[in-house]
């Protein structure tokens, strides 16, 4: 399995690129997996009963619905940690794409638009594999649309078999 992060500002459009990104990717056969990075969850939050279990101190709390669930784990704070999890439970998967974890190491893409009041992550922090972008930001480094899934997508199945 190997991790992409999908970084940028917020309100930069990673989740619209991760939901239009996961089937083009799949049409491409690989098994895609997904971890949104959430930093300000402290916990299950609010005063539902989940919260609560986890409140109380319990070393895991799941919550399953009719169509699915999830699982709140409180010691594991990091992306590698976290990757261990995905590689046990979900061998299957062949690219984990990461929405954020900026400051974790790891190839990156960007996502940026002109109408974000803050300049791109990647100006300040490593290089990103590629921009998802309109226009050109740094000369050495390609910028591809994001109306060019097709592209984008091609590019990280070319990275992902390298």
């Amino acid at each position: 399995m190997k991790r992409l992060h999908i970084i940028g500002r917020h309100n930069s459009g990673k989740t619209t690129l991760i939901l239009r990104l996961i089937p083009a990717l799949k049409e491409r056969g690989l098994r895609v997996g997904v971890l949104k990075h959430a930093p300000g969850i402290q916990s299950f939050e609010g005063e539902s009963d989940s919260a609560r279990f986890a409140k109380a101190g319990a070393d895991f709390t799941g919550l399953v619905g009719r169509h699915g669930g999830a699982i709140y784990l409180p010691e594991l704070t990091e992306i590698s940690q976290w990757e261990k999890v995905v590689e046990h439970f979900f061998p299957q998967v062949d690219l984990l794409l990461v929405e954020g974890y900026k400051s974790a190491s790891g190839t990156k893409i960007e996502v940026w638009h002109d109408g974000l009041s803050e300049p791109p992550v990647s100006k300040s922090e490593e290089p990103p594999l590629f921009f998802v972008s309109k226009v050109s930001l740094m000369p050495e480094i390609q910028s591809l649309s994001p109306d060019d899934i097709d592209s984008i997508a091609e590019q990280i199945q070319r990275w992902w078999k390298s």
